[in-house]
């Protein structure tokens, strides 16, 4: 059992680099201006936070109290839902069309906001289970300032002081940071790959692509007449953050299986975006071509 923990407690570490690396390469590739843009917006930020961290756990919550679902199962669907701060954003953000002020405002400002957002749903969702479990306000906010303020910040500090050097290395960053993640993640996606295999079949894969669907769905819905803040806000409601899940997980000293069940819904979500990320980029294709070619002067 005590190798299992440090096992674990390593891939967390990776995990949480991966997160630094991304917020590293968001603030190389940023200005001030644009990871402030939604925070400077209030429509845009209720909006977001409406899709994000309110229409998809409310869904998740509502799902699993309809079917007979482990108790495990719940719990993992329920964290995951809670996990905002998608980890393979805003790249994919700016793939589907958005600008990059939207797309890193979007990012940087459900980051922040999960120092209040999180500890508050773990209440609530502790209080309506009728369960022992919490995550401080300090606690979040650490991981935060640690994870996202401090690499922002060195970010837009190297963007500041020497900006093509800090684009050039931006892409190198985001893709460390996916590197990592991978790291981190397949050898417990692998140990965990038994346990995921039980879940299948018993309606709980159901669930998590419902949840994401309905995370797609809400986000394309609310997400105003541009179609690349649309396809944005629908896959950062869609996607969620494995490593804020098991680190709520960890405080609470979860089963271990629950790793199982958070690396499933994050391969459940993914996968269900799949069709959505296609459709879009079509729709983004032909809304160019219809528009032709710039205007010469």
């Amino acid at each position: 059992m005590g190798d299992v923990a440090s096992f674990l407690a390593i891939s967390d570490a990776v995990v949480s680099g991966s997160l630094i690396a991304l917020i590293l390469a968001v603030g190389l590739d940023a200005t001030a201006d644009d990871v402030l843009y939604v925070l400077r917006r209030p429509k845009l930020l209720f909006v977001g936070v409406l899709s994000v961290n309110v229409i998809v756990p409310v869904a998740a919550s509502l799902l699993i109290a309809l079917l007979p679902l482990t108790p495990i199962v719940k719990m993992g669907i329920v964290l995951m839902a809670l996990s905002a701060v998608p980890p393979v954003l805003p790249g994919e953000e700016l793939k589907a069309g958005a600008t990059r002020a939207y797309a890193y405002g979007l990012y940087t400002a459900l980051a922040l906001l999960t120092v209040l957002v999180v500890p508050a749903w773990v209440a609530m969702a502790a209080w309506i289970y009728g369960v022992q479990a919490s995550v401080s306000i300090e606690t979040v906010a650490s991981k935060v300032g640690w994870q996202v303020l401090l690499p922002l910040t060195i970010g837009l500090a190297l963007r500041r002081l020497a900006p093509r050097l800090a684009r050039r290395a931006a892409p190198w960053v985001s893709k460390l940071s996916l590197g990592l993640l991978f790291v981190g993640e397949l050898p417990v996606f692998v140990s965990s790959w038994p346990t995921m295999m039980e879940l299948v079949g018993n309606g709980t894969v159901l669930v998590m692509v419902v949840v994401s669907a309905i995370g797609l769905l809400s986000g394309h819905l609310l997400g105003g007449p541009n179609i690349g803040e649309r396809g944005a806000l629908a896959l950062a409601s869609a996607t969620r953050h494995p490593g804020i899940a098991a680190m709520i997980a960890t405080t609470n000293a979860a089963d271990e299986q629950v790793s199982a069940v958070i690396l499933l819904f994050l391969l459940a979500g993914m996968l269900t975006a799949e069709p959505y990320k296609h459709w879009l980029n079509r729709r983004i294709q032909r809304a160019a071509v219809s528009a032709g070619p710039p205007a010469s002067s």
